[in-house]
């Protein structure tokens, strides 16, 4: 018996952002994820707007960025210049520059914003959002 069953559009939309994640984490561990080279994770703090820098040799958080409402998804462009944050109650993503630690441009988006991925050449940035999906 032959299954033809279609795959939902929003469920491919998220098995491409999620292949998506998987070759950005891979082409960043080469790159801006080494410890040696970049040694920060920026991490959201849903209950309070910001984001934590933290120095992942140390374990000590060495900045906190104020961002949009409830910040959810978080990845770093390929040369560790810029973060990108999905925040899921102001339907936006905000634009960190990783030498001043600020938010230098805030993106709308769809309707809650949660999950993010780069291209592997920085030059693409896509937004999975609760109904719709941005690129």
């Amino acid at each position: 018996m032959k299954n033809n069953k279609k795959l939902h559009p929003a469920a491919l939309a998220l098995a491409i952002i999620l292949f998506l994640t998987l070759v950005t984490s891979t082409a960043s561990a080469d790159s801006a994820q080494d410890s040696t080279t970049w040694p920060y994770a920026y991490i959201t703090n849903y209950a309070d707007d910001t984001v934590s820098v933290i120095d992942i040799n140390t374990n000590t958080v060495t900045d906190t960025v104020p961002v949009g409402s409830t910040p959810f998804g978080v990845v770093i462009n390929p040369e560790a210049t810029k973060v990108y944050v999905t925040n899921w109650g102001s339907n936006n993503v905000s634009v960190i520059d990783t030498a001043t630690n600020t938010v230098i441009a805030t993106v709308p988006v769809g309707s809650e914003p949660k999950g993010i991925a780069i291209n592997p050449e920085g030059t693409k940035v896509y937004v999975a959002n609760t109904n719709s999906t941005t690129v």
